[in-house]
């Protein structure tokens, strides 16, 4: 007999598992004819995500970011969000060219990946595309 319970001693408390890093991917032209509004957005997102990290975290979560120039390229946007979507990316951050966003708009809606875009042309709000949100700086 172990102790009063009579019984094995309880076996000690698992810690909590820790929360994991989400992968934030941001696409925008850092070289190219585009270069100030890229410089601008990487700038902003970078201390974005350093801001919720610092302060502990989105409900706990972590952030990392990494960057893809597009080169404000349409057929430059497209190969990049075509690898990001194949190494397994839920969310994109980005574009801010229009015309990015538009080439790639049909890769979010066919592979259930969500774009967060920045991109002017109104033809991005008329596609009615449900996996590319809109947002203006």
């Amino acid at each position: 007999m172990v102790g009063c319970g009579g019984g094995a001693p309880a076996a000690p408390a698992k810690p909590a598992p820790a929360k994991p890093v989400e992968k934030v991917f941001k696409i925008g032209g850092i070289a190219g004819l585009q270069t100030g509004f890229g410089q601008s957005m990487k700038k902003a997102a970078d201390l974005a995500v350093e801001e919720i990290n610092a302060a502990g975290g989105a409900a706990g979560y972590k952030f990392t970011s990494e960057w893809f120039d597009t080169e404000g390229s349409a057929a430059t946007g497209r190969t990049v969000a075509q690898r990001l979507i194949t190494g397994g990316a839920d969310v994109i951050i980005g574009c801010h060219a229009s015309t990015v966003v538009l080439a790639i708009q049909d890769l979010m809606s066919q592979n259930k990946v969500l774009e967060i875009a920045m991109g002017s042309a109104e033809k991005i709000g008329e596609l009615n595309n449900p996996w590319v949100v809109r947002v203006r700086e």
